[in-house]
């Protein structure tokens, strides 16, 4: 027999935690960072060794402000569930497509955010526990951009 628990929705400060006996899930910070959307490149290996693309340095550098603008506080040190909207322009040639199905990678986006924000918004990015990226086309003549949603899972034993 399965015992399910209907959880009691609170909100202190602004932010909305759910909680039950079992677990809490706090909505923490949402970002959004006025950038184009990019996945980390693999660095090549040079004789005097690692070379980081320049884009994905810059990229990664625009993450990093964007967000110390917006979060001032020590980084997260716990589980956390992520979840990345990452706003492509739209090409012409994709004028009703919402689904972003081109490159960058999924998987590479998530990378440059997790280690972009490493030190900053979250301890490690070894914190994430739960992520997902979603890629969509911005609104036409809009220029892309990445959107962060952070939620700090605390699983209780019970």
């Amino acid at each position: 027999m399965f015992h399910f628990e209907i959880p009691r929705l609170v909100r202190a400060g602004g932010a909305m935690t759910i909680t039950s006996t079992n677990w809490r899930i706090e909505v923490l910070l949402n970002f959004t960072i006025p950038i184009e959307p990019q996945g980390k490149k693999v660095p090549r290996i040079t004789r005097n060794g690692n070379f980081k693309d320049p884009e994905t340095r810059a990229a990664m550098e625009a993450i990093a402000d964007a967000v110390r603008r917006q979060y001032q506080g020590e980084p997260l040190d716990g589980p956390l569930r992520i979840l990345i909207t990452a706003w492509r322009t739209r090409p012409k040639a994709k004028p009703n497509a919402v689904w972003a199905d081109t490159k960058p990678d999924y998987d590479n986006v998530e990378k440059l955010i997790g280690d972009a924000l490493e030190g900053i918004l979250w301890v490690n990015d070894s914190r994430i526990v739960d992520g997902r990226c979603l890629k969509k086309y911005a609104p036409k003549d809009v220029r892309g951009w990445i959107e962060i949603e952070v939620e700090l899972l605390d699983l209780r034993a019970g």
